[in-house]
């Protein structure tokens, strides 16, 4: 770019000059872009000519000689593509005036003199808003700056407010789109979609697909053009869900940069999403404008990376031992990631009581990140050699930590060792929740064989090859078949069955009181010895150290068991022989049918392996995701029970408002202080948490979209995103078959959280997600539709273990099909079919 002198630089800058001078004059319009430049965002470049390089309505020889320099020069240019000349005033886009249509704008401008020309056109348009100026009551005259950008050659564009502006609801926020420039958009003048996303989740509530048959785009030698949209895309919407959240990302991170809800201009080109302007929204009521939610960042930079708010449990403000909880599972992916060699590190913060994750750079040198992933890599090469999984290489030695923990004995035990168990406790977690991510082997080498031995693509076969693992004996098929022979216990009492089946609150009690319920009771204690310290935390069902083990709640493990009381339910160990037989008979018909020696004997290695592999999902998630955090919450609550014992704490639970470090101290000292000042302090606190509302995401997105469907998927899309769709009007909703299978039933909806879900043999649960929480009710159901979820999934997986058909990705599933309808289930394509309510 060419250097102008000081008194030239006073005439012309660019936003990165005004971002770091912070030019009043340069208007809002420009104020706004630099700052967003400044801090990261994906907004163009741009030139802004102030106002003392005007002379009257024109341009100044001086100043017009050093745009035609720069612009000369600029690598900010489009190829191809002309210039946007927009205005800059100096009130303009403020929170008491946004000047919305007052001022000139031209847009795809080629050669000097129609540059020159549109600087004028817009430059002259300053004295338009004179009686807006005069209703607003705004002091002096107008003053302008003209902004001189590059012309988005957007393949789609449009306006999202932060918070819907006609109907101000603090839980909404709302987006128009269309195909083409945005100025059609803005406008009006071409048809254009609009999607509602809820605020909290950036979920999409509903949206209203237009018919888009035109639309604005830059015309050859200058200037826009109105043309045809191609047929193709006229009902599909302009935004893939995807692309829609990643614009409500931006439009809520703007909100807490600029700290007013926000009227942000966008659009979409070689798959990045650009921010052309961004602008209070104005003329909204106190009430509807959300709360402040302050935050305070330890580093700058942080602020310049993505966080999402981590949304695990039914209560949102985390107490002070969960935020120490998360932060070591932060810690221990980070670890996870840097033994990976990976090239980014996951990290996570606390601001008002929620706790968010973000990731940022792996800070060793490359050379170093190289050297730990090629002997990870090194490692599972060999252990494949040797027909061995990660599992198996780390599972010793996550057994015997787990069980020397589980033999503690905490009833003798001082208060001294009870610190050192804690302690002991805290590092096994750690380590574990390392190998975590380290215990996974790939399947792709097993999709890879099955595509070869059945000549079927690899995308058919990985849905396809899933069905070929099922059958296997896991920690969970342990679980539920326990519960089958307690249920069968129960059944040989009459009146032990009715207090399994509808348990009270004493039940406990009321069956020690029992003589013929002691050997179900027997029965009982050997089962929770062994899974007792269970929580049901793994993907589709996260928990923190708030959710109680099943030891701790006598009626969730009596509602566990109810449901195999019923004498017609098949047991759940011959469903898994049959589905076993099934499955060995379709391997043994591939094998028959392929004549290609080598292709068999790579497909039965590969399923052998793949077979051992497909243990670990719940193996490891019983070892390492249930039993660290029941582990870990069984040392905290002793150590709480043994501080309440001495008059430290009021109650067993006040340990969870302590860190660590203070049960800690605590323990080991000889006249620990007492906590109820410090307590009552941090639960005043935690009642101001709870009337903030979290945004979902913090820092600046990523501007990078996601590729964009295929057109057909759009279209699938479509006819599941809202109330006003066409299939959800005949009662039908599409997802992912994950499961296959035909099945009618009686569906029961499901909020995220509930322990013990009210389900009968025969329902079909609906739900947001579903995880090891959820997942031992599983054998007594028809069939399971998800709105999240993926093939790998525990519910994917337990739903294919025991002949359950599965729709995942259903999205609006909960809110569209009413509790108690009855239902169809494709879990083959992916069909969901409203049957009768």
């Amino acid at each position: 770019m060419a250097q102008a002198s000081n008194s030239e630089s006073r005439l012309i800058q660019s936003l990165a000059q005004i971002g770091e001078t912070g030019e009043v004059a340069s208007g809002g319009k420009a104020r706004v872009l630099a700052r967003l430049l400044q801090a990261g965002y994906p907004a163009p470049d741009g030139l802004v000519i102030l106002p003392p390089a005007f002379d009257g309505d024109g341009l100044r020889p001086s100043a017009w000689k050093e745009l035609q320099a720069r612009l000369a020069t600029w690598p900010a240019r489009w190829p191809g593509v002309g210039l946007a000349v927009r205005s800059s005033a100096l009130d303009e886009d403020s929170a008491a005036a946004a000047f919305a249509g007052e001022f000139a704008t031209v847009l795809n401008v080629a050669g000097d003199e129609a540059i020159r020309q549109a600087i004028q056109t817009v430059y002259a348009s300053r004295t338009n808003a004179a009686v807006y100026r005069q209703a607003r009551r705004l002091a002096g005259p107008q003053r302008m700056a003209v902004l001189v950008q590059p012309l988005i050659p957007a393949e789609c564009s449009g306006v999202c407010f932060s918070l819907d502006p006609v109907q101000p609801e603090r839980r909404l926020l709302v987006i128009n789109a269309g195909w083409g420039l945005g100025p059609g958009v803005v406008d009006g003048t071409v048809p254009a979609d609009t999607c509602w996303l809820r605020r909290r989740d950036l979920a999409l509530e509903r949206q209203d697909v237009a018919t888009k048959t035109r639309q604005i785009a830059p015309a050859a030698g200058g200037g826009l053009a109105e043309i045809a949209v191609p047929p193709e895309h006229h009902h599909v919407p302009c935004l893939p869900e995807s692309w829609s959240r990643r614009i409500g990302e931006f439009a809520l991170s703007l909100e807490q940069l600029l700290g007013r809800p926000q009227d942000v201009e966008w659009a979409v080109a070689d798959g990045q999403l650009w921010l052309l302007q961004s602008r209070p929204i104005t003329g909204l009521a106190a009430e509807a404008t959300p709360a402040a939610f302050p935050v305070t960042w330890e580093n700058e930079e942080d602020l310049y990376y993505f966080w999402s708010l981590w949304q695990l449990l039914p209560h949102e403000v985390l107490w002070p031992l969960e935020h120490d909880y998360l932060a070591r599972l932060s810690q221990a992916e980070g670890e996870k990631r840097r033994r990976g060699g990976q090239e980014f590190v996951c990290r996570a913060w606390v601001a008002n009581g929620r706790i968010y994750r973000g990731c940022s750079p792996n800070p060793e040198p490359e050379q170093q990140r190289r050297q730990r992933k090629a002997a990870l890599e090194e490692l599972e090469s060999r252990l494949r050699t040797q027909g061995l999984t990660w599992w198996d290489y780390y599972r010793p030695a996550i057994v015997q930590a787990t069980g020397r923990l589980h033999r503690f004995d905490f009833a003798t035990a001082t208060g001294r060792q009870l610190a050192m168990h804690l302690e002991d406790t805290l590092a096994v977690y750690h380590e574990h929740s390392v190998l975590h991510g380290l215990v996974w082997t790939s399947l792709k080498p097993f999709y890879a064989a099955y595509a070869r031995i059945t000549r079927v693509s690899e995308v058919e076969a990985e849905t396809a090859a899933n069905q070929l693992l099922v059958g296997e004996t896991t920690a969970l098929s342990h679980f539920i078949d326990g519960l089958y022979n307690l249920a069968l216990a129960a059944r040989a009492v009459p009146a032990l069955a009715g207090r399994v089946a509808d348990p009270p609150p004493n039940v406990m009690t009321r069956l020690q009181r029992m003589p013929e319920a002691a050997d179900f009771l027997a029965q009982l204690e050997v089962f929770l010895d062994r899974f007792g310290e269970r929580t049901g935390h793994g993907f589709g069902s996260e928990v923190t150290l708030c959710m109680p083990t099943l030891r701790e709640q006598p009626r969730l493990l009596l509602s566990l068991i109810a449901p195999y009381l019923d004498p017609a339910l098949e047991p759940p160990a011959e469903v898994r022989r049959r589905i076993r037989a099934a499955r060995d008979g379709r391997i043994e018909a591939l094998c028959l049918a392929c004549p290609d020696v080598e292709v068999v004997a790579d497909f039965r290695r590969q399923w052998a392996l793949a077979r051992q592999e497909a243990t670990v999902l719940e193996d490891h998630n019983y070892y390492i995701d249930q039993l660290a955090t029941g582990q870990l919450r069984r040392a905290v609550r002793f150590a709480g029970r043994w501080l309440a014992a001495r008059g430290v704490l009021g109650d067993v639970d006040d340990v969870f408002w302590l860190h660590f470090a203070e049960i800690l101290a605590a323990l080991r000292a000889d006249s620990p202080p007492a906590f109820s000042s410090v307590i009552a302090e941090r639960q005043a606190q935690h009642r101001a948490w709870e009337k903030l509302e979290p945004p979902p995401v913090l820092g600046r997105p990523e501007a990078t979209l996601p590729p964009r469907p295929p057109l057909a998927a759009q279209k699938r899309d479509l006819f599941s995103a809202g109330p006003s769709s066409a299939r959800e009007e005949t009662g039908r909703l599409h997802g992912l078959g994950a499961s296959p299978g035909l099945v009618e039933g009686r569906a029961r909806i499901m909020a995220d959280g509930v322990p013990h879900p009210d389900l009968e043999p025969g329902d079909i649960l609906i739900a947001n997600n579903a995880g090891p929480l959820w997942t031992p009710f599983f054998p007594i159901l028809a069939g399971l539709v998800l709105e999240e979820g993926a093939f790998g999934q525990h519910a994917a997986v337990t739903a294919r273990e025991y002949g359950l058909p599965a729709v995942i990705h259903c999205r609006n599933a909960t809110r569209t099909i009413p509790d108690g309808a009855r239902l169809f289930v494709d879990g083959t394509a992916g069909i969901v079919q409203l049957l009768g309510v």
